[in-house]
């Protein structure tokens, strides 16, 4: 790579159907309450790193009067990317919408080199999640079903757990 490359960006999903509380659990994850900002983000191991994450909470698909597709939100990004420094997103996706599906995003995402670290996937009914999804990393997903009674558990709990499955302190 050379100096004035920017290393390949890693991504973090939480995707899931409407009403799953993606942007919800996005905010207990991160302590983040907007639209969109770069935070410092602790991630443990060896030397409990520090990186800058640039979060947006609300699904690309229905980003408010600014929806992405894929390729927009691809080249809004790496324009972001030459004023502010970071190599990580974190995002949520609706796994179906007439703008994208959760797997066009995927798609274009690897197709411009970057990389699917983790996908979250939020339904209320498991069998709701379509059969692309057995097409992604398998390294990434972690599907976590809600049923309809648990859709009153906290999501700093749900937070919790996928802070823990990510390593992020």
């Amino acid at each position: 790579m050379k100096k004035s490359e920017k290393p390949p960006l890693n991504v973090y999903i939480i995707m899931g159907n409407g009403g799953t509380r993606k942007s919800s659990i996005i905010n207990a994850l991160t302590g983040h309450h907007g639209r969109t900002r770069i935070y410092d983000i602790k991630f443990k191991g060896r030397t409990k790193t520090e990186k800058k994450v640039y979060i947006i909470t609300q699904s690309l698909q229905e980003y408010t009067n600014n929806r992405m597709a894929p390729l927009a939100f691809i080249n809004f990004i790496n324009r972001e990317r030459t004023t502010n420094k970071f190599d990580y997103i974190l995002i949520p996706l609706l796994i179906n919408s007439s703008l994208g599906s959760g797997q066009d995003y995927f798609n274009e995402f690897r197709n411009v080199g970057w990389n699917i670290l983790r996908i979250e996937i939020s339904t209320i009914n498991d069998n709701h999640l379509p059969d692309w999804i057995d097409n992604l990393p398998n390294h990434a997903i972690n599907p976590f079903q809600q049923r309809n009674t648990e859709l009153l558990k906290p999501t700093n709990v749900i937070a919790a757990k996928i802070r823990k499955r990510w390593r992020w302190m």
